[in-house]
């Protein structure tokens, strides 16, 4: 078959190939591209419902934050005065706030006011009593908002948003007083309107009445029209129910619409393509290859017309000519060019053994057929004191390894190349060691074995010094390993000793010490209500009351430091020992900062002179870690600042640092010696300080041994940096929550 033909049918063929496989292309990639898209939207309408419902909770904590840092408010749940629960608490706040019920706690977490309506009822007491139960738990806290708490609930057939936050001071100063919790229904018409801003129809769907229990977004179709999507929505008290939003399918009309015409589009183009292909290739190709091959045929049948053929242009074809025309001239120059490479190969040789016989070392070629050596240069025959009449033409074994005989590893045994310790045979009919290489090599289409040999006595007697010295030192060696093993087992013994006595003690101290602190407590209850007032009444004997009630404080509190002794002791025991028990979670990090500034609250009162401040958190910086003991290293550190601080400020912060996140606690105290510096997180180091050396808040000496244990579990660093006279920093690192860890 021509050329030609075959073009066409490639042509057509690969027109229909190309064709089928986009048409299957488009049908699939493009309705699937926009199908995706459709889901996608489905997923941003989901997504913009939950925003909004976010929205309605915001604003709805916003209006608790404002009653919240109310003073009257602040007062009301002080002193319980009915003219703010009269002038503010009624129907007429209820119906303008859109609230269903307001719930005020004391610092006890006792009601002060709770009332509940319903959308059916002016009092709900059920509704009430569940609201109570709900809010008097922890809430979590409200995304985006430090002080608030609360979420969405499903009560009486209804959704609530439910907002608390803690009662304080118009200057947000504490501490605070209890806390108020606010409660709005999620009606039809706030749902109706979180559907118009998002576009679509929206529904919130009971728990129980088709919810998914699945954590994922679903997205299904609703016919031929439309498609609905359905997302978790989880609430305060366990239930689940969810949110459903009907979006209309015209993503996915348009998508066929689109298909169809580009592959009615495709169908033309290609129709169009091949019938220009021929026609470039008949004109361009074909013509020009048959007039060719006419004028090679005719050269063919009659070469002494001439060695040239004519092709116009200056394409590949009419390069195809004239490379045609230069093949008679190029064989020609082929005879000649041979003819001068052998004379080249026979000077090369000349060269070769020249280069061989300058070698310092021996060098045989062997024949492998019969093994016999068929070159040596000037070394090899010098190294075995021999002639080269008396080596060329003789067996190989019989010269480099005698004792041998079939044994050759490359000829007998199959190996590629050898290299390996043998013995030359010299001429006196003694041996000296060698060091053996035998490798292929091709000469004019002949595979021989060159060796390589060289001479190794010096090494030999080198060697065998050698080993005199190592077989000394091993021997040296193993009896210092013995010594060594010896010690390092006594340190086992003794470091088991002390884990065993640290822990049998701390836990035979816990005991009596707490029956003395109980005791000296009680002891000091009584002396304060029953005695004290009786015997201050007698003038003489007042300053000793005083004197003995300071005795009995002083006590106290060295039991109470006694008490944190052991108790540090324990922990450190239990994580040298690798027994501490740890709770690893994903950690917030602004609710850890928020968690640990809280616990200084009493100690910001009792010094109104040093400010307690607490930087915001990055957002989305999450760890993996045991709360309990990231809040204990929290804790030691502020405890520390506030204890050396008499004024200014004691700062707590989080930066991400890489993989890592950074905490830091930065004071304005006196600051720490420098060469203090480096032990402070030693076990029972202290920096000496004379205002504490005699006071109750002088500590154990463990607290930031502790800290750089917890710290060191996590892979993290923790390091002090101080100045004297303007304050220190610590700063720890915990590795931050991989997404593999999620």
């Amino acid at each position: 078959m021509k050329l030609r033909y075959i073009s066409v049918l490639a042509g057509l063929l690969l027109s229909a190939v190309i064709f089928t496989g986009h048409l299957l292309f488009s049908n699939h990639v493009i309705r699937a591209g926009f199908s995706a898209l459709e889901r996608q939207h489905v997923l941003g309408a989901l997504d913009s419902t939950r925003h909004e419902l976010q929205n309605r909770l915001d604003q709805l904590n916003d209006t608790v934050n404002d009653w919240a840092t109310w003073d009257d408010t602040y007062a009301y749940v002080r002193d319980r005065n009915s003219e703010y629960r009269d002038s503010n608490l009624l129907d007429e706040t209820f119906e303008a706030l859109g609230l269903c019920a307001i719930i005020i706690r004391d610092s006890d977490d006792q009601a002060v006011f709770a009332r509940a309506m319903s959308s059916r009822e002016r009092n709900e007491p059920e509704l009430l009593t569940e609201l109570l139960r709900i809010t008097g738990g922890i809430l979590p806290a409200i995304k985006g908002d430090r002080g608030g708490r609360g979420g969405i609930v499903y009560v009486g057939g209804e959704y609530h948003l439910v907002s608390l936050r803690p009662i304080l001071t118009s200057e947000g100063l504490g501490p605070p007083r209890g806390t108020m919790a606010m409660v709005r229904i999620i009606t039809p018409e706030m749902v109706e309107a979180i559907g118009r801003g998002v576009g679509h129809p929206v529904r919130l769907i009971p728990p129980g009445e088709g919810a998914t229990a699945d954590d994922e977004e679903t997205v299904a179709d609703a016919g031929e029209a439309a498609v609905v999507g359905i997302a978790p929505l989880r609430t305060l008290d366990g239930t689940s129910g969810s949110i459903r939003v009907t979006v209309n399918r015209d993503m996915t009309a348009y998508g066929d619409k689109v298909a169809t015409y580009n592959s009615v589009g495709i169908a033309l183009a290609m129709i169009l393509l091949c019938l220009g292909a021929y026609l470039l290739l008949h004109f361009k190709v074909f013509r020009r290859l048959e007039s060719l091959d006419a004028q090679i045929a005719a050269i063919r049948r009659n070469p002494d017309s001439g060695t040239a053929v004519a092709v116009r242009g200056t394409d590949e074809i009419a390069a195809l000519a004239g490379s045609f025309n230069s093949l008679l001239a190029e064989i020609d120059r082929s005879h000649r060019d041979q003819l001068a490479q052998a004379a080249e190969i026979a000077s090369s040789e000349r060269f070769l053994h020249q280069v061989l016989d300058s070698l310092s070392v021996g060098i045989l070629l062997i024949r492998p057929s019969d093994r016999t050596i068929i070159a040596a240069n000037r070394h090899a025959l010098a190294m075995a004191g021999r002639g080269r009449e008396e080596v060329v033409g003789k067996i190989c074994h019989r010269l480099t390894c005698p004792a041998q005989i079939d044994q050759c590893p490359i000829l007998d045994r199959r190996q590629p190349e050898d290299l390996s310790r043998r013995e030359l045979l010299t001429a006196s009919g003694g041996t000296i060691p060698i060091m053996k290489s035998v490798a292929y090599v091709d000469r004019n289409g002949e595979r021989l074995l060159l060796e390589t040999i060289v001479d190794i006595s010096e090494i030999e007697r080198s060697r065998r010094e050698l080993e005199k010295i190592k077989e000394g030192l091993e021997a040296t060696v193993a009896a210092r390993t013995s010594e060594l093993a010896k010690a390092n087992q006594d340190l086992i013994v003794l470091d088991k000793a002390k884990t065993l006595f640290l822990s049998s003690a701390s836990h035979e101290l816990r005991t009596p010490l707490t029956s003395i602190l109980g005791f000296v407590k009680l002891m000091e209850r009584r002396f304060s209500n029953s005695f004290a007032p009786i015997l201050e009444e007698y003038a003489p004997l007042s300053p000793r009351v005083r004197q003995f009630a300071e005795n009995m404080a002083i006590v106290r509190s060295e039991a109470e430091r006694l008490g944190r002794l052991v108790n540090d002791l324990l922990d450190l025991n239990k994580i040298e020992s690798d027994s501490m028990e740890w709770r690893d979670e994903p950690l917030d990090m602004a609710t850890l900062l928020t968690s640990a500034a809280e616990v200084f609250a009493g100690q910001e009162a009792e010094k109104p002179e040093v400010a307690l401040v607490v930087d915001p958190a990055p957002a989305g910086l999450t760890i993996v870690a045991d709360a309990d003991r990231i809040q204990q290293v929290l804790i030691n550190l502020l405890n520390n600042a506030f204890k050396f601080t008499q004024q200014g400020e004691v700062r707590l912060s989080v930066v991400r640092d890489g993989d890592f996140a950074r905490f830091r606690v930065r004071d304005t105290g006196r600051g720490i010696p420098a060469e203090d510096v480096e032990q402070v997180f030693d076990i029972f180091y202290q920096v000496w300080d004379e205002n504490l050396r005699n006071s109750h808040q002088f500590g154990t000496g463990l607290g930031l041994a502790i800290c750089r244990q917890i710290v060191s579990h996590y892979g993290g660093v923790i390091r002090v940096e101080s100045e004297l006279g303007v304050g220190s920093t610590f700063l720890f690192t915990i590795p931050l929550m991989q997404p593999e860890d999620a």
